[in-house]
């Protein structure tokens, strides 16, 4: 039984409970933990044997289909969200790289006390001033949603509905077909579970 890093694990027995695998040691004997699911997680370091039993007896399994995953697509961003995603991952650069010690609870609040205090003392403090919750919020992202750059960008809800899932309904969505005839089709749950295998093998391993 392999484990890689970014293996994103549900406990069937214990729903709510999934983790993301965000560090291994160099003897795979070793990991650390982060609970996607949880609104303020912090990574936790965890012997890897007792997963692997788990794993092994059906208690845990690998999800295959990623939900975190950012899938949007860089020609989609428009310059604005490019320099927030841009200024966010260069905050925690040097945090995310500083392994394993980012994973202690006794060094992490520090190294990220010297992120802020550097942002601070910065050429123009008015834009790169930060917070250790700003920062921490960053963190939190960057591991729940599959440890890539734009795994930081800012979450828009409620701007336009964009990003919300719609349900399909008989009457085609969308603006209507300029050229040919056939009707076309609303993109169906299966459908999106194409689309993001697709994207899993093909882009977001790299």
């Amino acid at each position: 039984m392999m484990l890689k890093l970014g293996d994103l694990i549900d406990f069937p027995n214990s729903p709510g409970q999934t983790v993301r695998i965000i560090w291994l040691s160099q003897q795979n004997n070793a990991v650390t933990l982060f609970r996607v699911n949880q609104v303020n997680a912090l990574p936790e370091l965890a012997p890897a044997q007792p997963l692997i039993e788990m794993l092994l007896k059906g208690e845990a399994v690998f999800m295959e289909n990623d939900p975190y995953l950012p899938t949007v697509a860089e020609a989609a961003l428009t310059p604005s969200r490019k320099r927030v995603r841009d200024r966010a991952w260069n905050l925690i650069k040097p945090l995310v790289e500083n392994v394993p010690y980012i994973f202690s609870e006794e060094r992490r609040g520090k190294l990220v006390q010297g992120v802020v205090d550097e942002a601070r003392q910065g050429e123009n403090p008015s834009v790169l001033r930060t917070t250790k919750k700003s920062i921490y919020g960053y963190l939190r992202r960057f591991w729940q949603r599959g440890m890539v750059p734009n795994a930081v960008l800012a979450d828009y809800p409620n701007s336009g509905a964009k990003g919300k899932t719609r349900k399909a309904s008989t009457k085609k969505r969308g603006r209507p077909r300029k050229y040919g005839h056939a009707a076309g089709i609303n993109v169906t749950e299966s459908i999106r579970k194409t689309f993001r295998v697709g994207f899993l093998r093909c882009y977001a391993s790299d």
